[in-house]
C-alpha cells in the first residue's frame, strides 16, 4: 500500500512540474520575446550602420586619408541658458567645434587602424558615434538581456535559446520544487512572481515526501539484496552490507555523475572536469548558476537531451540524498560508539573506586577488631595475674 501511495505521489509530481512549466511559459514568454526583439534590433542597427558605411564593399581595401592636425581652438564657455537642473548641457553654437574635434579624433584613430595594412576587418571599423544617452541605452539593453538569460551578443541568426519556451519552463519548474535555483533566470512579471511563490509552497513539500519515500524504498531494496546474499554465501552481515552499499555507490556514481558528465561535456562544449563540477553543484542543490546546461549561444539542443537532463536531475537528487543520509548515519554511529566507550570507561572507574572504598572500610574494621582484642587481653592479664 505504501508503494502505491509513493507511485501516486511520483505521478502527481510529474504532472505538477509539467503544469508549472505551462503556466510559467504563458506568464513569462511574452516579456522574454520583447527583450529579445530589442536586443536583435540593437544589433541590426549596428549592422546597418556598418553596411551603409562600407556600401557593400566589405571585401575591398578601405583606406582613409591621413588625419589632419586638430585645431588649437578651445571650446566656448557653456552659456547660462544651457544649464539644466540635475545635469549639464552644451551651447548649440559650440557643437560645430566639438564635431571638428570628434572628426579629428576619428581621423587619427583610422590612420592608426590602417597603418601598414592592406585590408581592415569589418568589426574594427569605427562606425558608431553615439551620445551618452545612447550609450546608456545600449548598456541597459545588454544588462537586461543578461538578466533574462539571453547572451547580449545574440542576433536573430545566432542567439542563445529562449529561456521561457515550454521545455525550458518545465526545467525551471523542476529547479524551483527541487530548490536547486540556478538563478540565471527568474520571473520578471508580477503574475510570474506571485505564481512562483504559490507553486513553491506546494511543490517543495511534495518533492520532499517523494525524496524521503524513494530513498527509503531504495534502502530497503539494498538491505533485501544484502540479506539474500548473506543467506546464499553465508557471509557476515557487516561484510554483506558494506559490499551492497559499495555496489550501489559505484552504480550511482556511473549513472548520475560520470556518464551524464560525458554527455553534457559534448553537448555544452565544456571540459570534463567542468561538467563533473556542474553535476555535483546541481544534484547537491547548491546551484551557483555559473554553469547551466541548455543556454549556449548558437547551440541547437535535441529534445532527447533535454528530456535526459530532466530525468537525470530527478533521479540523481534521490541518489545523492541517499548517499548523504548514509554518510550521516555513519557519523552518528561513530559518535554513538564513542559515547558507549566513554560510558563504559566512566563506569569502570566508578566500580574500581567503589571497590577501593569497600576494601578500605573492611581494613579499618579489621584494625578496630584487632585493637579491641588486644585491649581486652591486657585487661584480663591485669585482672587475673599469674600465680
Amino acid at each position: 500500500m505504501r508503494n502505491r501511495w509513493l507511485a501516486g505521489f511520483v505521478v502527481a509530481f510529474v504532472c505538477y512540474v509539467v503544469i508549472g512549466g505551462l503556466v510559467f511559459h504563458y506568464l513569462e514568454s511574452w516579456e522574454e520575446e520583447r527583450i529579445r526583439r530589442e536586443v536583435f534590433d540593437m544589433h541590426r542597427n549596428v549592422d546597418n550602420m556598418t553596411h551603409n558605411l562600407t556600401g557593400g564593399n566589405e571585401t575591398t581595401c578601405l583606406r582613409v586619408p591621413p588625419s589632419a592636425e586638430p585645431p588649437n581652438t578651445d571650446l566656448s564657455e557653456r552659456e547660462d541658458e544651457c544649464a539644466v537642473e540635475g545635469g549639464s548641457c552644451v551651447a548649440a553654437s559650440s557643437l560645430p567645434e566639438m564635431m571638428k574635434k570628434v572628426k579629428n579624433s576619428l581621423d587619427e584613430e583610422v590612420a592608426n587602424l590602417i597603418a601598414g595594412k592592406d585590408c581592415v576587418p569589418e568589426d574594427d571599423i569605427p562606425v558608431m558615434i553615439m551620445s551618452r544617452r545612447q550609450f546608456k541605452y545600449y548598456i541597459s539593453e545588454a544588462r537586461l538581456a543578461s538578466e533574462h538569460g539571453l547572451d547580449p551578443m545574440s542576433t536573430e541568426n545566432d542567439s542563445s535559446p529562449p529561456q521561457w519556451s515550454f521545455s525550458a519552463a518545465v526545467g525551471f519548474s523542476l529547479t524551483v520544487v527541487t530548490t536547486i535555483g540556478y538563478g540565471h533566470i527568474a520571473p520578471s512579471t508580477a503574475g510570474g512572481m506571485a505564481f512562483c511563490v504559490t507553486y513553491a509552497l506546494i511543490g517543495i513539500p511534495l518533492y520532499l515526501v517523494i525524496l524521503d519515500g524513494v530513498g527509503k524504498l531504495l534502502g530497503k531494496l539494498v538491505r533485501r539484496v544484502a540479506k539474500k546474499a548473506h543467506s546464499a554465501r553465508k557471509w557476515s552481515v557487516n561484510r554483506v552490507k558494506q559490499l551492497a552499499w559499495a555496489i550501489t555507490f559505484a552504480i550511482g556514481l556511473c549513472l548520475f555523475f560520470l556518464l551524464p558528465a560525458f554527455v553534457v561535456s559534448s553537448a555544452e562544449s565544456w571540459t570534463y572536469p567542468e561538467s563533473l563540477y556542474y553535476m555535483f553543484i546541481s544534484l547537491s542543490t547548491i546551484g551557483f548558476g555559473d554553469y547551466v546546461a541548455g543556454r549556449q549561444k548558437g547551440q541547437q539542443y535535441l529534445g532527447a537531451y533535454k528530456a535526459m537532463m530532466f530525468v537525470w536531475i530527478a533521479c540523481g537528487l534521490v541518489f545523492l540524498a541517499m548517499l548523504f543520509d548514509l554518510m550521516k548515519r555513519g557519523i552518528e554511529r561513530i559518535d554513538t560508539e564513542e559515547s558507549k566507550v566513554e560510558t563504559q570507561t566512566d563506569g569502570g572507574s566508578c566500580e574500581l573506586q567503589g571497590m577501593g572504598t569497600v576494601t578500605a572500610s573492611v581494613n579499618r574494621k579489621s584494625q578496630k577488631k584487632q585493637t579491641s582484642l588486644a585491649v581486652n587481653g591486657s585487661v584480663r592479664e591485669d585482672t587475673h595475674p599469674n600465680v
